[in-house]
């Protein structure tokens, strides 16, 4: 819960100050089944910013949050080191999941350059299924907010199905976008049943053509197509 939180953040502040703030690369933190809210969100990403700590995934999954205000600041701060997001089956609204995938594809580096997809390869894994709000919802939330800053949600997501080959630390797409959005098709609405976000968006199918070759050969083709040496393999 909170208190817990508000305990371990004092401890591993503690302990982070005696390692050298600057210094701490932590590659999970995982919080996840522990009845947090926002508070204990808020309290547990302010220690890891006071540490200037890197941190490559972040677990708050199956918890109590409900507004992402702290997690937006966080990726901004972050400036693209955050590999993994999950925040699934909490009390998220479409608005707040707005926030996350807007962040994530709007936050930039010092030099003003996109954070995401992370070496022009892997965008954030983003998990946001199985909280109460309906991807129909979100998707009209986020048509005008990507418009906003010259995004499409094509360009802005790729939506990960479990039929593709994407995974955390690769996209199947010749270009990636800045979010790898998981398993909205699974049924995270409590009105029973969500149709996949990007229905009617081209996809990317695990069948035949170039989507069915192994990931290691498509990254291989997007970082020969980014040096000029090759035609980008089509997603």
């Amino acid at each position: 819960d909170d208190e817990k939180a508000e305990r371990w953040g004092r401890w591993f502040e503690a302990w982070g100050r005696a390692k050298g703030a600057g210094k701490l690369v932590v590659r999970e933190v995982n919080f996840s089944t522990n009845g947090l809210t926002s508070k204990g969100v808020k309290h547990i990403l302010g220690v890891l910013r006071k540490l200037e700590a890197v941190v490559g995934c972040l677990k708050f999954w199956q918890n109590r949050i409900e507004s992402t205000t702290e997690i937006v600041e966080f990726l901004h701060w972050n400036q693209g080191r955050l590999r993994e997001l999950h925040l699934s089956h909490n009390r998220l609204d479409a608005a707040a999941a707005r926030d996350v995938v807007v962040a994530v594809a709007t936050v930039r580096d010092t030099d003003g350059k996109p954070c995401y997809p992370r070496l022009g390869a892997a965008p954030l894994w983003l998990r946001l299924e199985l909280n109460p709000f309906n991807p129909k919802v979100l998707q009209g939330e986020l048509l005008p907010a990507l418009k906003k800053v010259g995004l499409s949600l094509h360009k802005a997501i790729c939506e990960v199905d479990g039929k593709c080959l994407c995974n955390p630390g690769t996209c199947q797409r010749a270009s990636p976008p800045p979010v790898h959005l998981t398993y909205l098709n699974m049924g995270g609405t409590s009105e029973g049943g969500s149709p996949a976000l990007l229905a009617g968006s081209p996809t990317v199918s695990s069948a035949g053509g170039p989507a069915a070759r192994p990931a290691s050969f498509l990254l291989q083709q997007q970082r020969a197509a980014a040096a000029g040496k090759v035609p980008p393999t089509k997603a």
